[in-house]
């Protein structure tokens, strides 16, 4: 009996932890690369975004947060699109940003990694700009890479959820 009750009290035990996903989930960089021939701000996480910025012949910039490799409890995917007529890609997490990437011609790619919806202890906002003269989207969670966007004259589009600080992962 009394094995029985352990038993089902430590398959009780994984099967929470196996919804949330969190005993599985790994944070992972969010790397921002920049393409100077395009004018275009890459932010990458998976190892197939790492390979392609760099095969694109995209600079390494820095880390602008860090992300779940796998869906945990309160995250939402952070999908990668891209548009071959303005050389541009862009990291989309809100239905919002789904929609405005469809409606500019703008071609799924992957799942980059997944952000979370509500901001927890250590983490920061991830931002969209966009800039219309460059027709660039860029995704940024650093004092830096926010800076760096408004000082080019990118413009605040909308929250895109919350990613660890870069130093969590770096």
């Amino acid at each position: 009996m009394r094995m029985r009750k352990r038993t089902r009290h430590a398959l009780l035990a994984l099967a929470a932890v196996s919804i949330s996903g969190s005993a599985f989930a790994a944070l992972t960089p969010m790397r921002l690369y920049y393409g100077s021939d395009r004018g275009d701000n890459f932010t990458a996480v998976s190892q197939q975004g790492f390979t392609d910025a760099t095969a694109a012949g995209y600079r390494y910039v820095r880390v602008e947060g860090c992300v779940q490799d796998r869906p945990t409890l309160g995250t939402v995917p952070i999908r990668l699109y891209y548009n071959d007529a303005r050389g541009d890609n862009f990291t989309a997490s809100t239905p919002q940003d789904f929609q405005a990437a469809v409606d500019a011609g703008y071609g799924y790619v992957r799942i980059e990694g997944y952000v979370y919806t509500n901001s927890r202890p250590g983490t920061v906002p991830l931002w969209l700009f966009y800039s219309p003269q460059r027709g660039d989207n860029f995704s940024a969670a650093t004092q830096q890479g926010i800076q760096d966007a408004v000082n080019s004259g990118y413009q605040a589009v909308r929250l895109q959820g919350y990613v660890y600080m870069s130093n969590y992962c770096s």
